[in-house]
């Protein structure tokens, strides 16, 4: 009987899914107008996905990857997707706080605005890595789509709950005929109330690898895992995942012939929840 593996991969993206624009849309910025005192800063610091407009770099990373490519002069052939993402964050930053294009009381309140002062003191009060939201995941036994996540379906063998809105940011953004920004790719749709994950969902197909566990690039659509994604769901269906790579260790059979009411038995008796 070959080992069972229980893997809990975040991963990183590369290319233009809708997923890889969020990799820095997170930044603590605080107020520097009024952060004079230390409890006034720590009372303005602040956490952020959006200043008037979204932070996130929604941009066709292959343009990039093809540019570092054809690139002679070397300009952009070391520049990382991270070093892109820092550039455009500090740029639309600066943009919106100088530009004469801004109005001067939209440059008034954006100067009011700074990186922290005590935070990533060793890269200019920048983070150090990028927060990958979605990255390629396995289509497995059951691929957990919308319908599942919005409960418009019977979810089968569930091996824990979701309940986040189905959320991603935009994947590009471009200036119309008309003169006005659109942006593609945003969605966020709450959930009438919480749906059951398949433990489909977390097992490859049996003829493509019989001894895995996959937690987090679990098999699901992209807009089912916008809900998916979230840390508190990847610790449910890791201790999902483990309970069954225990059982079927102990039955010397693969996880996708453990049955289902064996695993199901052990995850209640373990508090997980599974239904509504």
């Amino acid at each position: 009987m070959k080992k069972i593996l229980f893997l809990v991969v975040l991963g990183l993206a590369i290319g233009r899914t809708s997923s890889a624009q969020n990799a820095i849309n997170s930044v603590h910025f605080y107020d520097v107008k009024n952060a004079a005192a230390e409890q006034t800063y720590k009372a303005t610091l602040k956490e952020i996905n959006a200043i008037m407009v979204e932070i996130g770099y929604p941009k066709n990373y292959y343009s990039h990857l093809k540019l570092a490519a054809s690139d002679t002069t070397k300009t952009y052939r070391n520049c990382t997707i991270g070093h892109w993402h820092e550039l455009y964050q500090k740029g639309l930053m600066y943009f919106m706080q100088n530009d004469p294009k801004v109005p001067a009381d939209v440059q008034d309140k954006m100067k009011q605005w700074g990186l922290p002062k005590d935070e990533f003191t060793d890269n200019g009060g920048w983070p150090h890595q990028l927060y990958i939201r979605e990255a390629r995941r396995m289509i497995g036994e059951f691929v957990m789509t919308e319908a599942d996540a919005l409960g418009k379906t019977k979810v089968p063998n569930s091996v824990g709950m979701g309940s986040y809105s189905l959320d991603a940011h935009n994947a590009q953004r471009y200036v119309k005929r008309d003169g006005y920004v659109q942006n593609e790719g945003d969605i966020g749709v709450m959930p009438d109330k919480p749906y059951s994950i398949a433990y489909g969902s977390i097992l490859p197909k049996e003829k493509e690898c019989s001894n895995l566990l996959v937690s987090v690039c679990i098999s699901s659509s992209h807009i089912a895992y916008g809900s998916i994604r979230m840390e508190p769901v990847f610790m449910i269906l890791g201790q999902s995942a483990a309970t069954a790579a225990v059982l079927a260790i102990e039955n010397k059979i693969s996880p996708q012939k453990l049955p289902y009411e064996k695993l199901r038995k052990v995850l209640v008796e373990g508090n997980q929840k599974l239904e509504l």
